[in-house]
């Protein structure tokens, strides 16, 4: 559901490290993810694999759209961003907020697309 480049993966670890005060060698090490492999990602040789994706989401615990969200620049996409406004501007989405806290973002706004067209349907019945 977000937009972003590998050089913006990139970036969004170095934030991450930042904040976490861990250090490169540390993040290479405990992550699985190279030196090199970064310095592809920031120089845009390399897409990211679903692999290497899995492994910086296991490392931070968080899933990609989440990690990019708190470390990155990443765009939510236009569905996205207007799914999430809606959600927000309903009183009655609070539950359904506070009832996914920690899943990701996707899930989040899947469930909620999901539940417009329910309530869709059942208002033209």
């Amino acid at each position: 559901m977000y937009k972003f480049t590998s050089i913006q993966i990139a970036e969004a670890i170095d934030e991450y490290c930042k904040e976490k005060g861990i250090g490169k060698r540390k993040f290479h090490a405990d992550s699985g993810i190279s030196s090199a492999t970064l310095t592809q990602w920031r120089n845009e040789n390399v897409v990211p694999t679903a692999k290497l994706v899995r492994r910086l989401q296991e490392y931070t615990g968080l899933y990609i759209d989440d990690f990019m969200r708190m470390y990155g620049k990443g765009q939510e996409d236009d569905e996205a961003a207007e799914l999430r406004q809606m959600l927000v501007d309903r009183p009655e989405a609070k539950l359904l907020f506070q009832t996914a806290k920690n899943a990701p973002a996707s899930a989040i706004l899947e469930a909620a697309a999901v539940l417009m067209r329910y309530k869709e349907e059942s208002e033209r019945n």
